[in-house]
Protein backbone atom coordinates (compact mmCIF):
# COMPACT_ATOMS: atom_id res chain seq x y z
CA UNK A 1 0.00 0.00 0.00
CA UNK A 2 1.33 3.14 -0.98
CA UNK A 3 0.90 6.00 1.83
CA UNK A 4 0.26 9.54 0.53
CA UNK A 5 3.80 11.09 2.14
CA UNK A 6 4.93 8.50 -0.87
CA UNK A 7 3.47 9.49 -3.85
CA UNK A 8 4.42 13.38 -3.02
CA UNK A 9 7.83 14.36 -4.90
CA UNK A 10 10.67 15.49 -2.87
CA UNK A 11 10.25 18.87 -3.39
CA UNK A 12 6.80 18.37 -2.10
CA UNK A 13 7.61 16.53 0.70
CA UNK A 14 10.34 19.80 1.48
CA UNK A 15 7.38 21.75 0.92
CA UNK A 16 4.81 20.24 3.58
CA UNK A 17 7.90 19.76 5.94
CA UNK A 18 8.36 22.83 6.01
CA UNK A 19 4.46 23.81 6.53
CA UNK A 20 4.44 20.76 9.12
CA UNK A 21 7.70 22.56 11.23
CA UNK A 22 6.24 26.67 10.79
CA UNK A 23 2.80 25.29 12.15
CA UNK A 24 4.22 23.35 14.97
CA UNK A 25 5.96 26.35 15.75
CA UNK A 26 3.49 28.42 15.40
CA UNK A 27 0.47 26.30 17.90
CA UNK A 28 3.68 26.04 20.56
CA UNK A 29 4.79 29.79 19.94
CA UNK A 30 0.48 30.51 20.87
CA UNK A 31 0.79 28.02 23.40
CA UNK A 32 3.65 28.63 25.21
CA UNK A 33 4.47 31.97 23.91
CA UNK A 34 2.51 33.91 26.40
CA UNK A 35 4.61 32.05 29.49
CA UNK A 36 7.92 32.01 28.06
CA UNK A 37 8.02 35.69 26.49
CA UNK A 38 5.55 37.92 28.47
CA UNK A 39 7.11 40.50 30.23
CA UNK A 40 5.52 42.55 32.85
CA UNK A 41 5.06 45.74 30.92
CA UNK A 42 2.27 47.04 32.99
CA UNK A 43 4.53 48.23 35.83
CA UNK A 44 0.90 50.44 37.82
CA UNK A 45 0.60 49.70 41.52
CA UNK A 46 2.42 50.07 44.21
CA UNK A 47 6.20 50.28 44.34
CA UNK A 48 8.75 51.16 47.03
CA UNK A 49 10.56 53.97 45.78
CA UNK A 50 12.42 55.14 48.62
CA UNK A 51 13.77 53.48 51.90
CA UNK A 52 15.41 54.50 54.45
CA UNK A 53 17.07 52.62 57.92
CA UNK A 54 16.45 53.42 61.73
CA UNK A 55 19.27 56.05 61.48
CA UNK A 56 17.57 57.93 58.61
CA UNK A 57 20.38 56.54 56.21
CA UNK A 58 18.82 55.85 52.80
CA UNK A 59 18.67 52.53 51.51
CA UNK A 60 17.02 52.93 48.34
CA UNK A 61 15.88 55.53 45.86
CA UNK A 62 16.33 59.24 46.35
CA UNK A 63 13.88 62.44 47.55
CA UNK A 64 14.48 63.71 43.72
CA UNK A 65 12.86 60.65 42.41
CA UNK A 66 10.15 60.75 45.25
CA UNK A 67 8.91 64.19 44.61
CA UNK A 68 8.71 64.00 40.66
CA UNK A 69 6.58 61.16 41.56
CA UNK A 70 4.03 63.50 44.15
CA UNK A 71 4.35 66.31 42.11
CA UNK A 72 2.47 64.20 39.07
CA UNK A 73 0.23 63.38 41.70
CA UNK A 74 0.48 59.46 42.15
CA UNK A 75 -0.51 58.21 45.42
CA UNK A 76 1.92 57.85 48.35
CA UNK A 77 1.63 55.04 51.46
CA UNK A 78 3.92 54.82 53.79
CA UNK A 79 5.19 51.84 56.12
CA UNK A 80 6.97 51.08 58.85
CA UNK A 81 7.57 48.64 61.97
CA UNK A 82 9.73 47.60 64.61
CA UNK A 83 11.02 44.18 65.60
CA UNK A 84 12.20 43.32 69.36
CA UNK A 85 12.91 39.39 70.26
CA UNK A 86 9.50 37.46 69.91
CA UNK A 87 7.15 40.34 68.75
CA UNK A 88 7.19 42.89 65.40
CA UNK A 89 4.57 45.34 63.72
CA UNK A 90 4.40 46.51 60.40
CA UNK A 91 2.35 49.52 59.83
CA UNK A 92 1.20 50.98 56.21
CA UNK A 93 -0.53 54.15 56.44
CA UNK A 94 -1.59 56.77 53.54
CA UNK A 95 -0.61 60.57 54.63
CA UNK A 96 -3.51 62.35 54.76
CA UNK A 97 -1.06 65.99 54.54
CA UNK A 98 1.80 65.98 52.13
CA UNK A 99 4.40 68.87 51.91
CA UNK A 100 7.89 69.56 49.94
CA UNK A 101 10.07 71.27 51.68
CA UNK A 102 12.76 73.26 50.17
CA UNK A 103 12.17 70.71 47.19
CA UNK A 104 14.48 68.38 48.50
CA UNK A 105 12.49 66.48 51.72
CA UNK A 106 9.17 65.18 51.83
CA UNK A 107 7.02 65.31 55.23
CA UNK A 108 3.78 63.48 55.77
CA UNK A 109 1.39 63.31 58.96
CA UNK A 110 -1.10 60.40 59.20
CA UNK A 111 -4.58 60.43 60.01
CA UNK A 112 -4.78 60.47 63.74
CA UNK A 113 -6.07 57.90 65.35
CA UNK A 114 -7.81 56.43 68.61
CA UNK A 115 -5.08 53.57 69.45
CA UNK A 116 -6.12 50.36 70.46
CA UNK A 117 -4.14 47.98 72.95
CA UNK A 118 -2.75 44.93 71.14
CA UNK A 119 -3.23 41.67 72.75
CA UNK A 120 0.51 39.70 71.75
CA UNK A 121 -0.74 36.71 73.17
CA UNK A 122 -3.97 36.33 70.67
CA UNK A 123 -2.48 38.75 68.13
CA UNK A 124 -5.13 40.60 67.97
CA UNK A 125 -6.40 44.69 68.95
CA UNK A 126 -9.04 45.83 71.31
CA UNK A 127 -10.19 48.84 72.98
CA UNK A 128 -11.25 47.26 76.02
CA UNK A 129 -9.37 50.42 77.90
CA UNK A 130 -12.14 52.73 77.41
CA UNK A 131 -10.04 55.63 79.18
CA UNK A 132 -7.81 55.34 75.35
CA UNK A 133 -10.35 56.96 73.85
CA UNK A 134 -9.62 59.92 75.40
CA UNK A 135 -6.46 60.49 73.22
CA UNK A 136 -5.43 60.72 69.96
CA UNK A 137 -2.21 59.83 68.48
CA UNK A 138 -0.69 61.73 65.80
CA UNK A 139 2.62 61.67 63.54
CA UNK A 140 4.44 63.23 61.44
CA UNK A 141 7.07 61.85 59.47
CA UNK A 142 9.57 63.00 57.16
CA UNK A 143 12.30 61.52 54.62
CA UNK A 144 15.00 62.29 56.85
CA UNK A 145 14.08 59.58 59.26
CA UNK A 146 12.60 61.56 61.93
CA UNK A 147 9.38 59.89 63.29
CA UNK A 148 7.51 62.28 66.18
CA UNK A 149 4.04 60.86 67.50
CA UNK A 150 2.15 62.66 70.14
CA UNK A 151 -0.88 61.56 72.58
CA UNK A 152 -3.07 64.70 72.27
CA UNK A 153 -6.09 64.47 74.96
CA UNK A 154 -8.99 65.65 73.39
CA UNK A 155 -10.38 66.32 76.48
CA UNK A 156 -8.11 68.66 77.80
CA UNK A 157 -6.83 69.94 74.35
CA UNK A 158 -2.75 69.09 75.79
CA UNK A 159 -0.52 66.75 74.44
CA UNK A 160 -0.03 64.06 77.04
CA UNK A 161 2.99 62.39 75.32
CA UNK A 162 5.49 63.24 72.83
CA UNK A 163 7.47 60.42 71.40
CA UNK A 164 10.18 61.79 69.00
CA UNK A 165 11.38 58.16 67.41
CA UNK A 166 13.03 56.28 64.40
CA UNK A 167 11.87 53.53 62.35
CA UNK A 168 13.12 52.06 59.29
CA UNK A 169 10.14 53.67 56.38
CA UNK A 170 9.72 52.98 53.06
CA UNK A 171 8.14 54.92 51.25
CA UNK A 172 5.50 53.76 48.06
CA UNK A 173 3.95 55.40 45.28
CA UNK A 174 0.57 53.96 43.43
CA UNK A 175 1.53 53.94 39.86
CA UNK A 176 -1.27 54.48 37.20
CA UNK A 177 -1.72 51.96 34.52
CA UNK A 178 -1.50 54.47 31.99
CA UNK A 179 -0.51 58.15 33.19
CA UNK A 180 0.34 61.23 31.59
CA UNK A 181 4.44 61.75 32.13
CA UNK A 182 4.03 65.47 33.09
CA UNK A 183 7.00 67.48 33.83
CA UNK A 184 8.19 67.64 37.80
CA UNK A 185 8.03 71.24 38.52
CA UNK A 186 6.65 73.10 41.89
CA UNK A 187 3.30 72.68 42.41
CA UNK A 188 2.95 76.04 43.24
CA UNK A 189 4.50 77.17 39.85
CA UNK A 190 2.71 78.76 37.21
CA UNK A 191 4.97 78.49 34.56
Amino acid sequence: MVSFIDMLSSKDRMSLSKVLVIVLVSFFLGFFGQRLFKSNTDNSGWHPVYKTDTDGTVLYGSTEELIKFLRKGYDLRLAWGWKQKDKSIEHLADPIWIAIINEKEVIVHLDPQVLSRIDWEEQSANYIDSTLFEYEWRVVISTTGSFDAVWYNRVTNKVHRRLPQQHPTTWMIDFPKKGRDTESKPIFSTE
